[in-house]
């Protein structure tokens, strides 16, 4: 291998963040930092605020997908992963309501692992389909996002919205589990 490649590596676990930008292109710098001192493998990034006419904002030892809303100056999601990762893009599948990037990635000892992660804008309403077809990519997802929805299942937060009971009754319909944030 010359000093030019780098060497991608099947990893036994991998850190994935979320992290919402409210505009990505001013902080570039600090979502630098942040993936280095804290050994970031993934960074799921939320309204991101770019469009196709924007360069990708590139990290150094890092790869993007990204998923630019069209027709509006909001949104936006992407995925930053760590260079030496196997991680393959996927098509986003069709949606109603959700805005998604999605990529496979491949672990030692696993099965792949679908990363899925999406943005439900405040004005849009949760749509059992959108989340059916995020869970049947393969039998292994993690889906990341912010959904604006508000409940206690994943809050110490003891207010809840709308959204939030939906997301819960929907979790229970697909029999998929909702984690707290860690961070």
């Amino acid at each position: 291998m010359d000093n030019t490649t780098t060497a991608r590596i099947k990893h036994r676990s991998i850190a994935v963040v979320f992290f919402n930008a409210h505009g990505l292109k001013n902080q570039i710098n600090e979502v630098w930092t942040f993936l280095t001192d804290h050994q970031i493998d993934i960074l799921l990034v939320q309204e991101t605020f770019l469009k196709p006419s924007l360069r990708d904002p590139k990290i150094a030892n890092y790869r993007l997908i990204r998923n630019d809303r069209i027709g509006n100056r909001l949104g936006g999601t992407l995925i930053y992963y760590r260079s030496s990762l196997h991680v393959v893009p996927i098509d986003t599948p069709q949606l109603t309501e959700l805005e998604a990037s999605v990529c496979r990635v491949a672990m030692t000892g696993q099965q792949p692992i679908t990363v899925a992660f999406v943005y439900l804008s405040p004005n849009k309403k949760i749509i059992k389909s959108d989340f059916e077809a995020q869970f049947n990519l393969s039998n292994s997802v993690i889906l990341g996002g912010g959904l604006n929805s508000k409940h206690q299942v994943w809050s110490n937060n003891l207010r809840k919205n709308a959204k939030g009971d939906h997301l819960v009754k929907l979790s229970d319909y697909l029999n998929y589990i909702i984690a707290r944030s860690s961070i």
